[in-house]
C-alpha cells in the first residue's frame, strides 16, 4: 500500500523535476549536471503534498546561486576565451570582460586617435615653420589644438605633460603608455609632411657656444614650466570651466621657444625632439634622446612640486575625469 501511495508522488516528482531541468537549460542558457536532475527529484519526490511546486521553485533559485557562484570563480583566461566562429552574446560579457577587451583596443581609442592628430599638427608646424615669427606660429597652432582636443584625451601632446598627469593621479599607467606612443609616432608623422612641404628637414639642437649642462638644464626648467602651468590650470578643480587654459598653455611655449630656444633648441617636449629627428633619418638622436630624458624629468619634478603646493586643493574629495569638465584631465 505504502508504495502503490508512493508511486503517484514520484511520478508527479519526475513531471515537476523534468520541467524545471528544461526551464534551467532555456533560462540559464547551459545544461545542468544530471546530478541537479536527481537532486530536483528528490526534493520534489519527498515534499509534503501541495509543497512539491514550492520546493521546485526553491531548488531552482538554489540553482541559479550556484550557477552564479561557479562562473565568478573561473579563470579570467578561461572566461575571455572566446572563438572567433561563434563569439558570444552581448548580454553574457561582464564588465570585467569589457575592461579587458577595452584594453586590447586601447590603441584605437578616441583619446589616443586625438593625441595623435594633435601631436602631428603640432610638430607639422614647427617643422615647415622657418621665419622668425616660428615661435608665434608654434604657440598660437599649440593654442587652438589644446581647445581642440581637450575635452577628448586631455590635449596633451607631449609625453612630459603626460607623465605629469600620471603622477598627479589624473591617468592610470596603461592610458601613459599608449598615450607615449600616440604622441611619439604622430611626431614622427608631423615632422615627416612638414619636411615635405617645406621642403627642407631641422632637428632640435644646442646654440653655439653653448654647454651641453646649459642646453639640457634650459629644457628641464622650461618643461618644468610648462607641466606646472598644465597642472595648475587644467586639473585643479576650482579652475574646471575656465576659458583660459590653452592660451596659458600656448603662451608658455611661445615664451620658451624665444627665451632659451636659441640655447637648446626649444623642444620642451620629446614627442617633438624624437619626431624631428626621425624625419630627418635619425639625425642628432642622441641629443634629442638627451632632450627627452631632460624633458621627462622637468615632468616628473613639476608634479611633485604641483602636490606640494596644492596639498590643501588635492585633499578636497571632488574627482577629476577624462573629457568632463576640466580639459587636461585623464
Amino acid at each position: 500500500m505504502a508504495l502503490l501511495w508512493r508511486t503517484p508522488r514520484y511520478l508527479l516528482g519526475c513531471c515537476i523535476a523534468s520541467e524545471i531541468y528544461v526551464r534551467r537549460i532555456v533560462t540559464m542558457n547551459t545544461r545542468p549536471h544530471p546530478d541537479i536532475l536527481a537532486f530536483d527529484f528528490l526534493i520534489v519526490s519527498n515534499a509534503q503534498p501541495g509543497r512539491q511546486r514550492r520546493e521546485s521553485e526553491l531548488s531552482f533559485v538554489y540553482f541559479q546561486h550556484a550557477i552564479k557562484a561557479e562562473a565568478s570563480s573561473v579563470s579570467e583566461s578561461r572566461r575571455f576565451s572566446f572563438s572567433k566562429q561563434s563569439p558570444p552574446p552581448q548580454s553574457s560579457i561582464s564588465s570585467e570582460s569589457k575592461q579587458y577587451i577595452s584594453k586590447r583596443n586601447i590603441m584605437i581609442s578616441p583619446e589616443t586617435v586625438c593625441e595623435f592628430i594633435g601631436t602631428a599638427s603640432l610638430v607639422f608646424t614647427i617643422q615647415s615653420a622657418s621665419s622668425e615669427l616660428a615661435p608665434i606660429a608654434i604657440g598660437f597652432v599649440l593654442v587652438a589644438l589644446v581647445f581642440a582636443g581637450g575635452p577628448v584625451s586631455g590635449a596633451h601632446y607631449n609625453p612630459a605633460v603626460s607623465l605629469a598627469a600620471f603622477m598627479r593621479g589624473a591617468m592610470t599607467l596603461s592610458d601613459l603608455g599608449s598615450y607615449w606612443i600616440s604622441q611619439v609616432v604622430g611626431g614622427a608623422t608631423g615632422a615627416i609632411l612638414g619636411g615635405i612641404v617645406s621642403g627642407s628637414y631641422s632637428t632640435v639642437a644646442s646654440g653655439d657656444e653653448v654647454t651641453p649642462f646649459q642646453a639640457q638644464l634650459a629644457e628641464v626648467c622650461l618643461t618644468f614650466v610648462l607641466c606646472y602651468t598644465v597642472l595648475n590650470v587644467a586639473t585643479v578643480p576650482k579652475v574646471e570651466n575656465n576659458h583660459y587654459y590653452g592660451l596659458s598653455i600656448g603662451l608658455v611655449v611661445l615664451s620658451g621657444a624665444i627665451s632659451v630656444g636659441p640655447i637648446s633648441g626649444g623642444a620642451f617636449n620629446p614627442a617633438v625632439a624624437l619626431g624631428l629627428s626621425i624625419a630627418s633619418r635619425f639625425e642628432g638622436l642622441y641629443y634629442a634622446l638627451c632632450v627627452s630624458v631632460s624633458n621627462l624629468i622637468g615632468g616628473a619634478v613639476s608634479a611633485v612640486c604641483f602636490k606640494i603646493v596644492s596639498k590643501n586643493i588635492l585633499s578636497e574629495p571632488e574627482t577629476v575625469v577624462l573629457g568632463e569638465s576640466a580639459p587636461l584631465n585623464t
